[in-house]
């Protein structure tokens, strides 16, 4: 394992070990003397891409070292439905890449059907003779 960050050291030292000793991220800011609470979440994203376990929640602000295997459950749970609705969001962007620009989909002909449904009856022969006279 990776040695600790600044981030999970001062939590490990600071006693922010389960959520109930959480830390708020100016606190961490400060001790980190990094300036900001957007400085620390980054650091604390990079420790976190480096191996950290450092828990956080939206539903109690600031971050600590969990205490048991509920907390990094929990703190999984909460990561995984973060990723989830993520990629549940790029999926329309995803749609609309997939379509060649000027390509006609399935949804245009129902949308066009559904507006006007004569215009895709097919034409009979007749039909296309009489428009060719005209």
């Amino acid at each position: 394992m990776a040695a600790a960050g600044i981030i999970e050291q001062i939590l490990q030292s600071s006693g922010a070990v389960g959520i109930e000793n959480r830390m708020d991220v100016q606190q961490l800011a400060a001790l980190a003397g990094c300036g900001s609470g957007r400085r620390a979440q980054r650091m604390i994203e990079a420790e976190r891409k480096a191996g950290a376990l450092i828990c956080s929640s939206p539903h109690a602000r600031g971050y600590w070292l969990p205490k048991n295997r509920q907390e990094i459950e929990a703190f999984y749970k909460q990561m995984m439905a973060r990723v989830r609705n993520i990629l549940q969001a790029a999926e329309g962007a995803r749609a609309v890449l997939e379509v060649v620009p000027g390509q006609i989909t399935i949804d245009m002909i129902e949308q066009q059907a559904a507006a006007d449904p004569e215009q895709l009856q097919p034409e009979t022969e007749t039909g296309t003779d009489e428009q060719t006279r005209k």
